[in-house]
């Protein structure tokens, strides 16, 4: 059975979320306030806040672009279109 109050981690998400979309509102460049954010939210890994940019549609090259570069991802593996 879920619960429908809101958690803790709830809050975090929204202020997230939130936040990254205030950042492109202003036409802040994400990636470069990212680890600013990561570090608010007390986050050991990049990757964890980094997790909230596909909540976040129009951030998807963004987050392709991210990925190829921290994993090493070929384009082909992230290309859903093939």
């Amino acid at each position: 059975m879920t619960s429908s109050k809101p958690s803790s981690h709830s809050f975090r998400h929204t202020f997230a979320v939130h936040r990254i979309k205030q950042w492109m509102k202003e036409g802040v460049l994400v990636d470069s306030k990212l680890k600013y954010l990561s570090l608010y939210m007390g986050h050991t890994d990049i990757t964890h806040t980094q997790y909230y940019i596909h909540f976040v549609p129009e951030l998807f090259p963004l987050f392709t672009e991210t990925m190829k570069q921290a994993y090493r991802v070929l384009p082909e593996v992230l290309d859903e279109s093939s």
